[in-house]
Protein backbone atom coordinates (compact mmCIF):
# COMPACT_ATOMS: atom_id res chain seq x y z
CA UNK A 1 0.00 0.00 0.00
CA UNK A 2 1.39 3.42 -1.01
CA UNK A 3 1.62 6.12 1.65
CA UNK A 4 0.97 9.86 1.39
CA UNK A 5 3.06 11.90 3.84
CA UNK A 6 2.94 15.63 4.54
CA UNK A 7 6.38 17.23 4.90
CA UNK A 8 5.97 21.00 5.10
CA UNK A 9 3.09 23.48 5.05
CA UNK A 10 3.58 27.14 4.14
CA UNK A 11 0.82 29.73 4.37
CA UNK A 12 0.96 33.27 2.95
CA UNK A 13 -1.46 36.21 3.10
CA UNK A 14 -0.46 39.05 0.82
CA UNK A 15 -3.18 41.33 2.18
CA UNK A 16 -1.98 40.87 5.78
CA UNK A 17 1.73 40.64 4.83
CA UNK A 18 2.08 37.66 7.13
CA UNK A 19 2.97 33.99 6.76
CA UNK A 20 3.67 30.73 8.55
CA UNK A 21 5.83 27.67 7.85
CA UNK A 22 5.40 24.31 9.62
CA UNK A 23 7.38 21.10 9.14
CA UNK A 24 6.00 17.66 9.98
CA UNK A 25 7.46 14.38 11.09
CA UNK A 26 6.65 11.42 8.80
CA UNK A 27 5.25 9.61 11.84
CA UNK A 28 3.43 11.26 14.76
CA UNK A 29 2.75 14.99 15.10
CA UNK A 30 0.88 16.86 17.83
CA UNK A 31 -0.13 20.47 17.20
CA UNK A 32 -0.65 21.87 20.68
CA UNK A 33 -2.08 25.26 21.50
CA UNK A 34 -4.84 27.11 23.26
CA UNK A 35 -8.06 28.03 21.50
CA UNK A 36 -7.57 31.06 19.29
CA UNK A 37 -3.94 30.37 18.37
CA UNK A 38 -4.89 29.31 14.81
CA UNK A 39 -4.43 25.61 15.42
CA UNK A 40 -7.59 24.62 13.56
CA UNK A 41 -6.94 27.00 10.65
CA UNK A 42 -3.55 25.36 10.19
CA UNK A 43 -5.07 21.87 10.29
CA UNK A 44 -7.89 22.80 7.90
CA UNK A 45 -5.30 24.05 5.39
CA UNK A 46 -3.65 20.63 4.96
CA UNK A 47 -6.25 18.86 2.83
CA UNK A 48 -7.53 22.23 1.56
CA UNK A 49 -4.25 22.40 -0.39
CA UNK A 50 -5.71 19.58 -2.52
CA UNK A 51 -9.08 21.33 -2.96
CA UNK A 52 -10.75 19.48 -0.05
CA UNK A 53 -12.20 22.39 1.90
CA UNK A 54 -13.30 21.79 5.49
CA UNK A 55 -16.93 21.88 6.59
CA UNK A 56 -16.49 25.32 8.12
CA UNK A 57 -13.94 28.11 7.60
CA UNK A 58 -13.58 31.09 9.92
CA UNK A 59 -14.62 34.38 8.22
CA UNK A 60 -11.32 36.08 9.10
CA UNK A 61 -9.40 33.25 7.42
CA UNK A 62 -11.47 33.72 4.27
CA UNK A 63 -10.76 37.44 4.29
CA UNK A 64 -7.01 36.81 4.59
CA UNK A 65 -7.08 34.98 1.20
CA UNK A 66 -4.27 32.67 2.24
CA UNK A 67 -2.10 30.96 -0.39
CA UNK A 68 -1.22 27.36 0.55
CA UNK A 69 1.99 25.54 -0.39
CA UNK A 70 2.22 21.92 0.78
CA UNK A 71 5.28 19.73 0.32
CA UNK A 72 4.39 16.03 0.35
CA UNK A 73 5.69 12.62 -0.56
CA UNK A 74 3.76 9.95 -2.44
CA UNK A 75 4.95 6.68 -3.93
CA UNK A 76 8.56 7.54 -3.13
CA UNK A 77 8.37 10.83 -5.06
CA UNK A 78 8.48 14.35 -3.63
CA UNK A 79 5.92 16.91 -4.82
CA UNK A 80 4.66 20.40 -4.01
CA UNK A 81 1.06 21.52 -4.45
CA UNK A 82 0.23 25.22 -4.52
CA UNK A 83 -3.25 26.64 -4.07
CA UNK A 84 -4.17 30.25 -4.84
CA UNK A 85 -7.92 30.77 -4.50
CA UNK A 86 -9.50 28.21 -6.83
CA UNK A 87 -6.32 27.70 -8.88
CA UNK A 88 -4.03 24.74 -8.22
CA UNK A 89 -0.60 23.68 -9.46
CA UNK A 90 1.59 20.62 -8.91
CA UNK A 91 5.39 20.76 -8.98
CA UNK A 92 8.10 18.11 -8.73
CA UNK A 93 10.98 18.24 -6.24
CA UNK A 94 12.92 20.48 -8.66
CA UNK A 95 10.11 23.08 -8.66
CA UNK A 96 9.24 22.20 -12.26
CA UNK A 97 5.55 22.65 -13.09
CA UNK A 98 3.74 19.37 -13.78
CA UNK A 99 0.26 20.84 -14.26
CA UNK A 100 -1.84 23.87 -13.44
CA UNK A 101 -5.66 23.99 -13.34
CA UNK A 102 -8.55 26.17 -12.20
CA UNK A 103 -11.69 24.96 -10.47
CA UNK A 104 -12.11 21.87 -8.33
CA UNK A 105 -14.67 19.75 -10.20
CA UNK A 106 -13.59 20.08 -13.83
CA UNK A 107 -9.98 21.10 -13.44
CA UNK A 108 -8.57 19.59 -10.24
CA UNK A 109 -10.65 16.43 -9.64
CA UNK A 110 -9.37 14.47 -12.69
CA UNK A 111 -5.77 15.50 -11.92
CA UNK A 112 -5.95 14.35 -8.29
CA UNK A 113 -7.64 11.12 -9.41
CA UNK A 114 -4.78 10.46 -11.81
CA UNK A 115 -2.09 11.30 -9.25
CA UNK A 116 -3.51 9.06 -6.51
CA UNK A 117 -5.00 6.33 -8.75
CA UNK A 118 -8.48 7.27 -7.51
CA UNK A 119 -11.16 5.74 -9.76
CA UNK A 120 -14.35 6.16 -7.76
CA UNK A 121 -17.13 7.23 -10.15
CA UNK A 122 -20.41 8.72 -8.93
CA UNK A 123 -23.70 9.98 -10.40
CA UNK A 124 -24.29 13.68 -9.86
CA UNK A 125 -27.75 15.22 -9.41
CA UNK A 126 -28.16 15.42 -13.20
CA UNK A 127 -27.33 11.72 -13.56
CA UNK A 128 -23.95 12.50 -15.15
CA UNK A 129 -21.05 10.14 -14.41
CA UNK A 130 -18.24 12.18 -12.85
CA UNK A 131 -15.01 11.82 -10.92
CA UNK A 132 -15.85 13.21 -7.46
CA UNK A 133 -13.82 16.07 -5.94
CA UNK A 134 -10.65 15.28 -3.95
CA UNK A 135 -12.57 15.49 -0.64
CA UNK A 136 -14.04 12.04 -1.33
CA UNK A 137 -10.52 10.59 -1.52
CA UNK A 138 -9.58 12.02 1.87
CA UNK A 139 -12.88 11.41 3.70
CA UNK A 140 -11.71 8.58 6.02
CA UNK A 141 -8.59 10.46 7.12
CA UNK A 142 -9.87 13.80 8.42
CA UNK A 143 -11.98 14.63 11.49
CA UNK A 144 -12.97 18.29 11.62
CA UNK A 145 -13.69 19.85 15.00
CA UNK A 146 -16.92 21.54 13.84
CA UNK A 147 -18.92 18.52 12.67
CA UNK A 148 -16.63 15.48 12.46
CA UNK A 149 -17.36 14.43 16.05
CA UNK A 150 -21.12 14.61 15.51
CA UNK A 151 -21.62 13.21 12.02
CA UNK A 152 -19.24 10.75 10.35
CA UNK A 153 -18.07 11.25 6.75
CA UNK A 154 -19.03 14.95 6.90
CA UNK A 155 -15.82 16.83 7.74
CA UNK A 156 -15.47 18.33 4.26
CA UNK A 157 -17.84 20.84 2.68
CA UNK A 158 -20.39 20.00 -0.02
CA UNK A 159 -19.97 16.23 0.25
CA UNK A 160 -23.74 15.84 -0.01
CA UNK A 161 -23.64 16.85 -3.68
CA UNK A 162 -23.82 13.11 -4.45
CA UNK A 163 -26.63 10.96 -3.12
CA UNK A 164 -25.62 7.84 -1.17
CA UNK A 165 -22.00 9.07 -1.13
CA UNK A 166 -21.23 7.51 2.28
CA UNK A 167 -21.84 3.97 1.08
CA UNK A 168 -19.96 4.40 -2.19
CA UNK A 169 -16.97 6.07 -0.53
CA UNK A 170 -16.87 3.62 2.40
CA UNK A 171 -17.08 0.55 0.16
CA UNK A 172 -14.35 1.99 -2.06
CA UNK A 173 -11.90 2.89 0.70
CA UNK A 174 -12.34 -0.20 2.83
CA UNK A 175 -11.77 -2.54 -0.13
CA UNK A 176 -15.24 -4.06 -0.54
CA UNK A 177 -15.36 -2.55 -4.01
CA UNK A 178 -11.89 -1.71 -5.37
CA UNK A 179 -10.82 0.58 -8.20
CA UNK A 180 -11.62 -2.06 -10.82
CA UNK A 181 -15.23 -2.26 -9.64
CA UNK A 182 -15.77 1.48 -9.96
CA UNK A 183 -14.05 1.65 -13.35
CA UNK A 184 -16.52 -0.98 -14.59
CA UNK A 185 -19.38 0.76 -12.77
CA UNK A 186 -18.50 4.06 -14.44
CA UNK A 187 -18.58 2.35 -17.85
CA UNK A 188 -21.92 0.75 -17.04
CA UNK A 189 -23.46 4.01 -15.81
CA UNK A 190 -22.25 5.82 -18.93
CA UNK A 191 -23.72 3.07 -21.11
CA UNK A 192 -27.00 3.20 -19.14
CA UNK A 193 -27.31 6.93 -19.79
CA UNK A 194 -26.47 6.52 -23.47
CA UNK A 195 -28.96 3.64 -23.79
CA UNK A 196 -31.78 5.76 -22.37
CA UNK A 197 -30.92 8.56 -24.80
CA UNK A 198 -31.07 6.11 -27.71
CA UNK A 199 -34.37 4.67 -26.52
CA UNK A 200 -35.76 8.20 -26.28
CA UNK A 201 -34.63 8.88 -29.87
CA UNK A 202 -36.19 5.59 -31.00
CA UNK A 203 -39.55 6.43 -29.39
CA UNK A 204 -39.45 9.92 -30.88
CA UNK A 205 -38.78 8.40 -34.31
CA UNK A 206 -41.70 6.01 -33.97
CA UNK A 207 -44.04 8.81 -32.90
CA UNK A 208 -42.90 11.00 -35.79
CA UNK A 209 -43.53 8.13 -38.20
CA UNK A 210 -47.03 7.59 -36.83
CA UNK A 211 -47.87 11.29 -37.18
CA UNK A 212 -46.37 11.81 -40.62
CA UNK A 213 -47.31 8.62 -42.40
CA UNK A 214 -50.18 7.20 -40.38
CA UNK A 215 -52.78 8.46 -42.84
CA UNK A 216 -51.18 7.62 -46.18
CA UNK A 217 -53.28 5.67 -48.72
CA UNK A 218 -51.55 2.63 -50.14
CA UNK A 219 -48.50 2.74 -52.35
CA UNK A 220 -49.92 4.91 -55.14
CA UNK A 221 -48.49 5.09 -58.66
CA UNK A 222 -44.87 4.34 -59.53
CA UNK A 223 -42.67 6.90 -61.19
CA UNK A 224 -42.18 5.70 -64.80
CA UNK A 225 -40.31 7.24 -67.73
CA UNK A 226 -42.58 9.33 -69.95
CA UNK A 227 -45.26 9.73 -67.28
CA UNK A 228 -44.40 13.35 -66.61
CA UNK A 229 -42.59 16.11 -68.42
CA UNK A 230 -39.19 17.60 -67.76
CA UNK A 231 -40.51 20.12 -65.25
CA UNK A 232 -41.52 17.27 -62.96
CA UNK A 233 -37.88 16.61 -62.11
CA UNK A 234 -37.32 20.15 -60.83
CA UNK A 235 -40.63 20.28 -58.95
CA UNK A 236 -40.09 16.81 -57.53
CA UNK A 237 -36.61 17.66 -56.26
CA UNK A 238 -37.80 20.83 -54.56
CA UNK A 239 -40.86 19.17 -53.07
CA UNK A 240 -38.84 16.25 -51.76
CA UNK A 241 -36.37 18.65 -50.17
CA UNK A 242 -39.18 20.51 -48.44
CA UNK A 243 -40.73 17.26 -47.22
CA UNK A 244 -37.40 16.12 -45.81
CA UNK A 245 -37.01 19.41 -43.97
CA UNK A 246 -40.54 19.20 -42.56
CA UNK A 247 -39.87 15.66 -41.46
CA UNK A 248 -36.69 16.75 -39.67
CA UNK A 249 -38.56 19.53 -37.88
CA UNK A 250 -41.29 17.12 -36.80
CA UNK A 251 -38.70 14.76 -35.34
CA UNK A 252 -36.96 17.64 -33.55
CA UNK A 253 -40.28 18.93 -32.15
CA UNK A 254 -41.09 15.45 -30.88
CA UNK A 255 -37.74 15.32 -29.08
CA UNK A 256 -38.23 18.80 -27.63
CA UNK A 257 -41.68 17.91 -26.32
CA UNK A 258 -40.25 14.74 -24.76
CA UNK A 259 -37.53 16.82 -23.10
CA UNK A 260 -40.18 19.24 -21.85
CA UNK A 261 -42.07 16.41 -20.14
CA UNK A 262 -38.88 15.18 -18.43
CA UNK A 263 -37.91 18.67 -17.24
CA UNK A 264 -41.43 19.31 -15.92
CA UNK A 265 -41.28 16.02 -14.00
CA UNK A 266 -37.91 16.99 -12.49
CA UNK A 267 -39.25 20.43 -11.56
CA UNK A 268 -42.31 18.88 -9.92
CA UNK A 269 -40.14 16.54 -7.83
CA UNK A 270 -37.85 19.42 -6.80
CA UNK A 271 -40.85 21.62 -5.96
CA UNK A 272 -42.42 18.90 -3.83
CA UNK A 273 -39.13 18.24 -2.03
CA UNK A 274 -38.64 21.97 -1.46
CA UNK A 275 -42.10 22.28 0.10
CA UNK A 276 -41.45 19.34 2.42
CA UNK A 277 -38.01 20.64 3.44
CA UNK A 278 -39.42 24.09 4.13
CA UNK A 279 -41.97 22.51 6.46
CA UNK A 280 -39.19 20.52 8.16
CA UNK A 281 -37.03 23.62 8.57
CA UNK A 282 -39.88 25.68 10.05
CA UNK A 283 -40.73 22.74 12.33
CA UNK A 284 -37.19 22.37 13.77
CA UNK A 285 -36.74 26.16 14.00
CA UNK A 286 -39.82 26.53 16.17
CA UNK A 287 -39.20 23.34 18.16
CA UNK A 288 -37.82 23.85 21.65
CA UNK A 289 -36.95 20.19 22.31
CA UNK A 290 -33.33 19.12 21.85
CA UNK A 291 -34.30 15.56 20.89
CA UNK A 292 -36.88 14.65 18.22
CA UNK A 293 -38.25 11.13 17.76
CA UNK A 294 -39.51 10.16 14.31
CA UNK A 295 -43.19 9.09 14.65
CA UNK A 296 -42.82 6.63 11.73
CA UNK A 297 -39.64 4.67 12.46
CA UNK A 298 -38.83 5.74 16.02
CA UNK A 299 -35.35 7.04 15.11
CA UNK A 300 -34.02 9.66 17.52
CA UNK A 301 -32.59 12.86 16.00
CA UNK A 302 -30.82 15.74 17.70
CA UNK A 303 -32.40 19.16 17.14
CA UNK A 304 -29.01 20.84 16.84
CA UNK A 305 -27.27 23.28 14.53
CA UNK A 306 -25.66 20.55 12.43
CA UNK A 307 -29.02 18.98 11.52
CA UNK A 308 -30.64 22.38 10.94
CA UNK A 309 -27.71 23.29 8.70
CA UNK A 310 -28.12 20.02 6.77
CA UNK A 311 -31.81 20.82 6.16
CA UNK A 312 -30.85 24.33 5.07
CA UNK A 313 -28.26 22.93 2.67
CA UNK A 314 -30.86 20.57 1.17
CA UNK A 315 -33.26 23.53 0.82
CA UNK A 316 -30.64 25.46 -1.14
CA UNK A 317 -29.93 22.42 -3.33
CA UNK A 318 -33.63 21.87 -4.12
CA UNK A 319 -34.09 25.55 -4.86
CA UNK A 320 -31.06 25.43 -7.17
CA UNK A 321 -32.42 22.36 -8.99
CA UNK A 322 -35.85 24.00 -9.36
CA UNK A 323 -34.31 27.22 -10.65
CA UNK A 324 -32.24 25.29 -13.16
CA UNK A 325 -35.29 23.32 -14.31
CA UNK A 326 -37.26 26.54 -14.83
CA UNK A 327 -34.39 27.91 -16.89
CA UNK A 328 -34.32 24.77 -19.01
CA UNK A 329 -38.08 25.05 -19.57
CA UNK A 330 -37.68 28.61 -20.83
CA UNK A 331 -34.91 27.53 -23.20
CA UNK A 332 -36.99 24.54 -24.31
CA UNK A 333 -39.97 26.79 -25.05
CA UNK A 334 -37.81 29.09 -27.18
CA UNK A 335 -36.48 26.11 -29.16
CA UNK A 336 -40.01 24.79 -29.74
CA UNK A 337 -41.24 28.19 -30.95
CA UNK A 338 -38.22 28.51 -33.25
CA UNK A 339 -38.87 25.11 -34.80
CA UNK A 340 -42.58 25.95 -35.24
CA UNK A 341 -41.67 29.13 -37.11
CA UNK A 342 -39.42 27.13 -39.43
CA UNK A 343 -42.20 24.60 -39.92
CA UNK A 344 -44.72 27.32 -40.89
CA UNK A 345 -42.29 28.90 -43.35
CA UNK A 346 -41.68 25.57 -45.05
CA UNK A 347 -45.40 24.78 -45.17
CA UNK A 348 -46.03 28.13 -46.88
CA UNK A 349 -43.56 27.17 -49.61
CA UNK A 350 -45.16 23.74 -49.94
CA UNK A 351 -48.62 25.31 -50.36
CA UNK A 352 -47.30 27.55 -53.14
CA UNK A 353 -46.01 24.49 -55.01
CA UNK A 354 -49.15 22.41 -54.49
CA UNK A 355 -51.10 24.60 -56.93
CA UNK A 356 -48.97 23.10 -59.70
CA UNK A 357 -49.14 19.59 -58.32
CA UNK A 358 -52.84 19.01 -59.02
CA UNK A 359 -52.52 19.35 -62.81
CA UNK A 360 -53.63 15.96 -64.32
CA UNK A 361 -50.98 13.85 -66.12
CA UNK A 362 -52.93 10.99 -67.63
CA UNK A 363 -54.67 8.92 -64.96
CA UNK A 364 -52.83 10.58 -62.07
CA UNK A 365 -51.92 14.05 -60.99
CA UNK A 366 -48.39 15.27 -60.47
CA UNK A 367 -49.26 15.51 -56.76
CA UNK A 368 -50.00 11.78 -56.69
CA UNK A 369 -46.63 11.03 -58.24
CA UNK A 370 -44.66 13.24 -55.88
CA UNK A 371 -46.65 12.14 -52.83
CA UNK A 372 -45.93 8.51 -53.60
CA UNK A 373 -42.23 9.16 -54.15
CA UNK A 374 -41.99 11.27 -50.97
CA UNK A 375 -43.66 8.56 -48.90
CA UNK A 376 -41.27 5.98 -50.31
CA UNK A 377 -38.25 8.17 -49.50
CA UNK A 378 -39.51 8.87 -45.98
CA UNK A 379 -40.24 5.18 -45.39
CA UNK A 380 -36.71 4.28 -46.44
CA UNK A 381 -35.18 7.03 -44.36
CA UNK A 382 -37.17 6.06 -41.27
CA UNK A 383 -36.16 2.44 -41.66
CA UNK A 384 -32.50 3.39 -42.09
CA UNK A 385 -32.67 5.50 -38.92
CA UNK A 386 -34.38 2.67 -37.03
CA UNK A 387 -31.71 0.20 -38.12
CA UNK A 388 -28.93 2.60 -37.13
CA UNK A 389 -30.40 3.30 -33.69
CA UNK A 390 -31.12 -0.41 -33.10
CA UNK A 391 -27.47 -1.21 -33.82
CA UNK A 392 -26.34 1.46 -31.35
CA UNK A 393 -28.80 0.15 -28.74
CA UNK A 394 -27.40 -3.35 -29.19
CA UNK A 395 -23.87 -2.01 -28.75
CA UNK A 396 -24.76 -0.22 -25.51
CA UNK A 397 -26.56 -3.30 -24.16
CA UNK A 398 -23.41 -5.33 -24.84
CA UNK A 399 -21.32 -2.72 -22.99
CA UNK A 400 -23.70 -2.84 -20.03
CA UNK A 401 -23.57 -6.64 -19.90
CA UNK A 402 -19.76 -6.69 -20.08
CA UNK A 403 -19.39 -4.01 -17.41
CA UNK A 404 -21.93 -5.76 -15.16
CA UNK A 405 -19.93 -8.98 -15.38
CA UNK A 406 -16.74 -7.16 -14.37
CA UNK A 407 -18.59 -5.51 -11.46
CA UNK A 408 -19.69 -8.93 -10.23
CA UNK A 409 -16.10 -10.21 -10.36
CA UNK A 410 -14.86 -7.36 -8.18
CA UNK A 411 -17.86 -7.34 -5.80
CA UNK A 412 -16.75 -10.46 -3.93
CA UNK A 413 -19.31 -11.71 -1.38
CA UNK A 414 -16.71 -13.70 0.56
CA UNK A 415 -14.46 -10.64 0.85
CA UNK A 416 -17.42 -8.56 2.07
CA UNK A 417 -18.06 -11.01 4.91
CA UNK A 418 -14.38 -11.00 5.98
CA UNK A 419 -14.10 -7.19 5.78
CA UNK A 420 -17.28 -6.58 7.77
CA UNK A 421 -16.25 -9.15 10.38
CA UNK A 422 -12.85 -7.53 10.91
CA UNK A 423 -14.42 -4.06 11.05
CA UNK A 424 -16.98 -5.13 13.69
CA UNK A 425 -14.29 -6.86 15.77
CA UNK A 426 -12.18 -3.70 15.74
CA UNK A 427 -15.22 -1.58 16.54
CA UNK A 428 -16.14 -3.69 19.52
CA UNK A 429 -12.54 -3.72 20.81
CA UNK A 430 -12.08 0.03 20.35
CA UNK A 431 -15.38 0.86 22.04
CA UNK A 432 -14.19 -1.08 25.07
CA UNK A 433 -10.84 0.72 25.07
CA UNK A 434 -12.57 4.10 24.86
CA UNK A 435 -15.06 3.29 27.62
CA UNK A 436 -18.06 3.64 25.32
CA UNK A 437 -21.12 2.19 27.05
CA UNK A 438 -23.26 -0.61 25.72
CA UNK A 439 -23.32 0.56 22.12
CA UNK A 440 -25.60 -1.90 20.28
CA UNK A 441 -23.93 -3.69 17.37
CA UNK A 442 -26.78 -2.58 15.09
CA UNK A 443 -25.48 0.99 15.51
CA UNK A 444 -22.25 0.04 13.75
CA UNK A 445 -23.38 -2.98 11.72
CA UNK A 446 -21.81 -1.84 8.44
CA UNK A 447 -18.79 0.20 7.38
CA UNK A 448 -20.89 3.19 6.27
CA UNK A 449 -22.93 3.40 9.48
CA UNK A 450 -24.17 6.49 11.27
CA UNK A 451 -23.22 6.49 14.96
CA UNK A 452 -26.31 7.14 17.07
CA UNK A 453 -25.06 8.01 20.54
CA UNK A 454 -25.62 10.91 22.89
CA UNK A 455 -23.64 13.06 25.29
CA UNK A 456 -19.94 12.52 25.95
CA UNK A 457 -20.10 8.94 24.63
CA UNK A 458 -20.79 10.17 21.08
CA UNK A 459 -17.31 11.56 20.18
CA UNK A 460 -15.60 8.49 21.70
CA UNK A 461 -17.89 6.17 19.71
CA UNK A 462 -17.14 8.21 16.56
CA UNK A 463 -13.39 7.93 17.27
CA UNK A 464 -13.75 4.15 17.66
CA UNK A 465 -15.55 4.06 14.29
CA UNK A 466 -12.88 6.07 12.45
CA UNK A 467 -10.06 3.90 13.79
CA UNK A 468 -11.96 0.64 13.19
CA UNK A 469 -12.49 1.73 9.59
CA UNK A 470 -8.84 2.75 9.12
CA UNK A 471 -7.51 -0.52 10.51
CA UNK A 472 -9.88 -2.52 8.31
CA UNK A 473 -8.89 -0.41 5.33
CA UNK A 474 -5.20 -1.07 6.04
CA UNK A 475 -5.85 -4.83 6.08
CA UNK A 476 -7.93 -5.10 2.90
CA UNK A 477 -7.70 -2.02 0.67
CA UNK A 478 -5.09 -1.17 -1.97
CA UNK A 479 -5.78 2.58 -1.81
CA UNK A 480 -3.10 4.85 -0.37
CA UNK A 481 -2.84 5.54 3.34
CA UNK A 482 -3.15 9.27 3.79
CA UNK A 483 -2.19 11.27 6.90
CA UNK A 484 -4.69 10.87 9.73
CA UNK A 485 -5.62 14.46 10.59
CA UNK A 486 -7.64 14.83 13.81
CA UNK A 487 -8.72 18.17 15.23
CA UNK A 488 -9.77 18.68 18.87
CA UNK A 489 -10.82 15.13 19.85
CA UNK A 490 -11.72 16.00 23.45
CA UNK A 491 -15.33 17.01 22.88
CA UNK A 492 -18.58 17.16 24.86
CA UNK A 493 -17.08 17.89 28.31
CA UNK A 494 -15.13 14.65 28.71
CA UNK A 495 -14.02 13.99 32.29
CA UNK A 496 -10.28 13.88 33.01
CA UNK A 497 -10.05 10.10 32.76
CA UNK A 498 -11.86 9.87 29.43
CA UNK A 499 -9.97 12.87 28.01
CA UNK A 500 -6.65 11.13 28.72
CA UNK A 501 -8.08 7.87 27.36
CA UNK A 502 -8.99 9.58 24.05
CA UNK A 503 -5.50 11.08 23.55
CA UNK A 504 -3.77 7.84 24.53
CA UNK A 505 -5.98 5.83 22.18
CA UNK A 506 -5.31 8.12 19.20
CA UNK A 507 -1.54 7.96 19.65
CA UNK A 508 -1.29 4.24 20.44
CA UNK A 509 -3.60 2.89 17.74
CA UNK A 510 -2.37 4.60 14.58
CA UNK A 511 -2.31 1.96 11.79
CA UNK A 512 1.23 0.85 10.90
CA UNK A 513 3.03 3.22 8.54
CA UNK A 514 0.41 5.98 8.75
CA UNK A 515 1.24 9.59 9.57
CA UNK A 516 -0.67 11.23 12.43
CA UNK A 517 -1.37 14.95 12.79
CA UNK A 518 -3.32 15.63 15.99
CA UNK A 519 -4.49 19.05 17.07
CA UNK A 520 -5.34 19.49 20.75
CA UNK A 521 -5.26 22.08 23.52
CA UNK A 522 -3.36 19.71 25.82
CA UNK A 523 -2.28 16.08 26.13
CA UNK A 524 -4.18 15.57 29.43
CA UNK A 525 -1.20 13.94 31.13
CA UNK A 526 -0.48 11.41 28.39
CA UNK A 527 3.20 10.64 27.85
CA UNK A 528 4.12 11.39 24.25
CA UNK A 529 7.59 11.28 22.67
CA UNK A 530 6.73 12.24 19.10
CA UNK A 531 7.06 15.55 17.26
CA UNK A 532 5.28 18.49 18.94
CA UNK A 533 4.35 21.73 17.16
CA UNK A 534 3.72 24.38 19.77
CA UNK A 535 1.34 27.16 18.79
CA UNK A 536 2.09 30.57 20.25
CA UNK A 537 -0.37 32.13 22.64
CA UNK A 538 -1.07 35.23 20.55
CA UNK A 539 -4.35 35.32 18.67
CA UNK A 540 -2.80 35.00 15.24
CA UNK A 541 -1.46 32.10 13.17
CA UNK A 542 0.35 34.08 10.46
CA UNK A 543 3.47 36.06 11.45
CA UNK A 544 4.78 39.22 9.82
CA UNK A 545 8.43 38.20 10.36
CA UNK A 546 7.96 35.07 8.23
CA UNK A 547 6.35 36.87 5.29
CA UNK A 548 9.50 37.54 3.24
CA UNK A 549 10.86 33.99 3.50
CA UNK A 550 7.59 32.29 2.54
CA UNK A 551 6.91 34.81 -0.24
CA UNK A 552 10.36 34.07 -1.71
CA UNK A 553 9.54 30.35 -1.64
CA UNK A 554 6.25 30.84 -3.48
CA UNK A 555 7.30 33.53 -5.99
CA UNK A 556 8.97 31.29 -8.63
CA UNK A 557 6.11 28.78 -8.35
CA UNK A 558 3.48 31.49 -8.82
CA UNK A 559 5.34 32.73 -11.88
CA UNK A 560 5.09 29.29 -13.53
CA UNK A 561 1.54 28.71 -12.34
CA UNK A 562 0.07 31.76 -14.08
CA UNK A 563 2.28 31.93 -17.18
Amino acid sequence: MTNLKFKKLQLLSVSEKAAESIEFSPEHNVIRGENGTGKSSLIKSLYAAFGADPYKIHPSWKEAKVNILLDFEFGGMAYRVLRVGESFALFDNNNSLLWSVSGVMRGLAPRIAGLFDFHLQLNDRRNNIVTPPPAYYFLPFYVDQDIGWVKTWSSFSNVQMFSNYKRDAAFYHVGIRPNEYYIARGEKLAADVRLEELKLDRRALDRAHARLLGGKKGTGPDLKPGLVKEKIDAVLAKYKSLCDSVFGIQVELTKLHSQKVLIEEQAAIARASLNELEKDFVFVEDLAEEIVTCPTCGTVHENNFANKFAIGSDLELCASVLSEANGLLVANKIEIETEKLRFNELMSQIQMIEADLNVPQGDVTLADVIRNESERVIDNKLQDERNSIDMLIGSEVARIDAASERMKRFDNRKAKVEIRKKYRNHMQMFCEQLNVGDLPQKCYSDVDCTINETGSDLPRAVLAYYYAFLHTMTAFSSTARCPIVIDSPVQQDQDAENAARVIQFIVNNVPPGAQLILGTVQLHGVEYSGHVIEMESEQKLLKEDKFDDVRDQMAPLLSQMFN
